[in-house]
């Protein structure tokens, strides 16, 4: 009787920074707030610089 093999588990890895405006989905170049993590780094949050500019972005 054959063993049957299993496939080997995907490597795990980071997803993709998400740069997109929080507002609008148009690509975003402001950081306007980060968000903690559980592990790792903060979470960065995007906007585009006119939703940057009326939410006040940081410096």
């Amino acid at each position: 009787m054959k063993k049957s093999r299993l496939a080997e588990p995907a490597a795990r890895h980071a997803p993709a920074e998400d740069r997109r405006c929080v507002d609008c989905g148009t690509p975003g170049r402001e950081v306007v707030a980060e968000l903690p993590r559980l592990s790792g780094p903060a979470r960065a949050v995007y906007a585009c610089t006119v939703h940057a500019a009326r939410r006040g972005a940081r410096a």
